[in-house]
C-alpha cells in the first residue's frame, strides 16, 4: 500500500480500490502546557504566566474579590447590597469593560475557551447557597401563618405558571412554522420568564435576612407563602419531566425516573432525616457537634444534587428538602451554618455572580434591544406579577403598604436568577437585567 496523507483514501495498490474508513483518524493537536510554570525567569521567548491553569486562576480570583471589595467598601454608603457590586465587577471584567479596554490582556487573564474550574465552583456555591436555605427554614410556619399562607402560596405558583405556558405556546414551532426564529424564541421565553415570575425561596429568605425582618409577621408570610409555591413548582416541573420524558423518549425511561425520585425523596425523608435526629440526639447539650456529622452532611449535599440530577429531578430539590428535614435551630444546624456559610456566601457565590456577569455585553443589549423579544416579554411578565401578587395581599387583607412590601419582597430577584442562567447555559444577557434592576430597588429599606 502506498503512504497517503492523512486526508487521503488510502488505495489498495493489488485491487485498485480505496479501503474503507473503520476507523476516523483526524483530531486536533494541542500544545501541553502546564498547570504549574517554571518560573517568571525561566519563560520561554514569548510565554506568559497567565498561560497556566493555576495561576490564571489565582489572578481571576485575584481580580474578581479585589474589584467586589473595593466597589462595595462605597456602594455600601447607598445602602447597596453586595450582589451589586459583584454583578457591577463582572460587567467590567467582561465584555463591555475589560475586554473592550484592554483585548489582549483579556484574552490571557479571561480565554475564550469555557472555564470548566469556575462554572464547577459556581455550581457547588449554588448548591450550597439552596441548602443553607433549607436549614434556616422552620417549615412549622407554614402551619402558624395558616391557610392564608398556604392560599396565597398556591396562588403565586399558578400565575407564573400558567402565563409562561400561555405565551410560550403561540411561539411553538407547529403552530408559527413560517417563523424560523421560533425554535430559540420558545425555548428562551420559557426558560427566561419562569424565572423572571416565579417567586423563589431561596432568594427571599437571603432578602429577609439582608433586612432582618425573618422573625416579624410579614417575613412569616413571606416565608410560609413561597416555601410552598418552591415545593409546588419542584413537584410540577419534575413532573413535566417525567411526562416529556415519556412523550418524546420513551414510557420506559419517563417511569423509571419517577420511580427512582421518588425512592430518592423516600430516602431523604426517612433514612437522612432519621440520622439527623440520631445524631442530635447522641450529642449532649453542652458538646458540640462531631465533626464527622457536619462532614457526612456537607458530602451528602453534593451527592444529593449529582444523584437528583442524574435521575431527572432538579439537583437543587434534593440538597434544599435536605436542608428543610434538619430542626431549624438545633446544635446540627447551627455548625451547618457556621462552618458553610461563609465558604458559601462569602466565596462561591461571590464566584458565581461575577463569573455568569462576565457574559453580559451592555454595548451589544443595548444596540440589539429590539430583536431581545425574551426580554422584552420577560420585563411586561415581571410587571404583570407584581400587579397580581398586590392585588392577591390586597384580597387577603393585608394594609396597603404591608401588601406593597410582601409584593416587593416575594418577587426579589438576584442570585437564583442567576443560577438559572449558570444552569441552563448561555441564554444571552436577558436575564442578567433583572438581578441589577432588583437589587437596586432592594437595596433600601422598606
Amino acid at each position: 500500500m502506498e503512504t497517503t496523507s492523512i486526508n487521503e483514501v488510502p488505495i489498495n495498490t493489488t485491487t485498485g480500490l480505496p479501503f474503507k474508513n473503520i476507523v476516523n483518524l483526524t483530531g486536533a493537536c494541542y500544545e501541553h502546557v502546564t498547570v504549574y510554570t517554571p518560573g517568571i525567569w525561566n519563560s520561554e521567548y514569548g510565554e506568559s504566566i497567565l498561560e497556566h491553569a493555576f495561576y490564571r486562576f489565582s489572578v481571576q480570583l485575584l481580580l474578581m474579590f479585589f474589584l467586589s471589595h473595593s466597589m462595595h467598601f462605597f456602594l455600601k454608603y447607598l445602602h447597596m447590597p453586595r450582589i451589586t457590586s459583584e454583578i457591577m465587577t463582572g460587567i467590567l471584567l467582561g465584555p463591555s469593560g475589560f475586554e473592550k479596554w484592554f483585548p489582549n490582556e483579556a484574552k490571557l487573564v479571561f480565554p475564550a475557551s469555557p472555564n470548566q474550574i469556575l462554572a464547577a465552583l459556581s455550581k457547588i456555591g449554588y448548591v450550597l447557597f439552596a441548602f443553607l436555605a433549607g436549614v434556616k427554614m422552620d417549615p412549622s410556619l407554614v402551619q402558624q401563618s395558616g391557610k392564608k399562607s398556604v392560599f396565597m402560596g398556591i396562588l403565586i405558583f399558578i400565575f407564573p405558571f400558567t402565563m409562561v405556558h400561555t405565551i410560550t405556546m403561540s411561539f411553538r414551532p407547529e403552530f408559527r412554522p413560517s417563523n424560523q426564529l421560533s425554535i430559540g424564541i420558545y425555548k428562551g421565553v420559557g426558560i427566561v420568564l419562569g424565572a423572571i415570575t416565579t417567586s423563589q425561596f431561596v432568594g427571599v429568605s437571603h432578602l429577609l435576612n439582608q433586612l432582618r425582618i425573618t422573625n416579624s409577621q410579614l417575613g412569616h408570610l413571606a416565608l410560609a407563602s413561597t416555601l410552598v409555591s418552591e415545593l409546588l413548582r419542584f413537584a410540577y416541573s419534575s413532573l413535566l419531566g417525567y411526562m416529556e420524558a415519556m412523550l418524546f423518549i420513551a414510557r420506559r425511561a419517563g417511569v423509571q425516573a419517577i420511580i427512582f425520585s421518588m425512592m430518592l425523596v423516600a430516602f431523604i425523608v426517612v433514612v437522612l432525616r432519621g440520622l439527623v435526629l440520631w445524631s442530635i440526639r447522641n450529642t449532649p447539650q453542652d458538646r458540640p457537634m462531631k465533626e464527622i456529622y457536619i462532614t457526612f452532611v456537607v458530602g451528602m449535599i453534593l451527592t444529593l444534587a449529582s444523584v437528583g440530577d442524574t435521575v431527572g429531578m432538579y439537583y437543587l430539590f434534593g440538597p434544599f428538602l435536605l436542608g428543610l428535614v434538619i430542626p431549624a435551630g438545633s446544635p446540627l444546624a447551627t455548625s451547618l451554618i457556621a462552618k458553610v456559610e461563609t465558604p458559601a456566601a462569602g466565596i462561591f457565590a461571590p464566584i458565581m455572580v461575577v463569573f455568569c456577569s462576565t457574559s453580559l455585553d451592555l454595548e451589544k443589549f443595548l444596540r440589539n434591544y429590539a430583536k431581545v423579544l425574551p426580554f422584552r416579554i420577560s420585563l411586561i411578565g415581571y410587571f404583570l406579577k407584581l400587579g397580581f401578587t398586590f392585588v392577591v395581599a390586597l384580597g387577603f387583607e393585608l394594609p396597603v403598604r404591608d401588601a406593597a412590601a410582601y409584593t416587593l419582597i416575594v418577587n426579589v430577584k438576584g442570585i437564583l436568577e442567576i443560577g438559572v442562567l449558570l444552569s441552563f447555559g448561555n441564554l444571552g444577557v436577558c436575564i442578567y437585567i433583572f438581578p441589577v434592576f432588583s437589587s437596586l430597588i432592594f437595596s433600601f429599606p422598606f
